[in-house]
């Protein structure tokens, strides 16, 4: 058995690479757990591993470098990856991908969350991906800082994210 971890959840990735989270505390600060024998060894993200992170990640509004920061056993996930991730969630009516264009023409996808009240039936057909308690506490985090103030302010002219939800 993989393990891959977090400064907040611990992550088993067992054969087929099936994602399942403990939130693991201890006092005021989070601790990781690691299988000292297996780091260093390279884990292919897959796709439900990347879903499972993106509606975990902190936030409203998700995006690859977010992700990859945020969830270090996906730090060999390519843009490409996470952008099937998100179409796969949007097709799931899970939230909104988005392919957005910014300065000096370069393209990237961001994945806009779903307020929790509108996905519990979709959630509910995905259960391996986050339990409703889980992504509804996640969700009401603020947006990561590693969002930039340029896309914050694209998506809330867009009205694709209330501009309250991204302070």
């Amino acid at each position: 058995m993989h393990v891959a971890a977090t400064k907040m959840f611990c992550f088993e990735v067992a054969e087929p690479f099936s994602l399942s989270l403990s939130h693991r505390t201890q006092g005021p600060r989070h601790h990781a757990c690691y299988d000292k024998s297996k780091l260093g060894q390279h884990v292919e993200p897959t796709k439900r591993n990347i879903m499972a992170a993106i509606l975990q990640t902190k936030g409203p509004v998700v995006e690859h470098k977010v992700v990859v920061w945020n969830w270090k056993f996906l730090k060999m996930m390519s843009s490409k990856q996470f952008a099937a991730a998100a179409y796969e969630l949007h097709s799931a009516n899970l939230g909104t991908a988005l392919d957005l264009e910014m300065q000096k023409n370069r393209h990237f996808v961001v994945f806009v969350k779903k307020p929790p009240e509108e996905i519990v039936e979709s959630l509910a057909a995905n259960p391996d991906l986050c339990s409703l308690e889980h992504y509804t506490m996640r969700y009401n985090l603020p947006v990561s800082k590693s969002v930039s103030l340029g896309l914050r302010h694209q998506l809330a002219s867009m009205g694709a994210v209330p501009a309250k939800l991204l302070k």
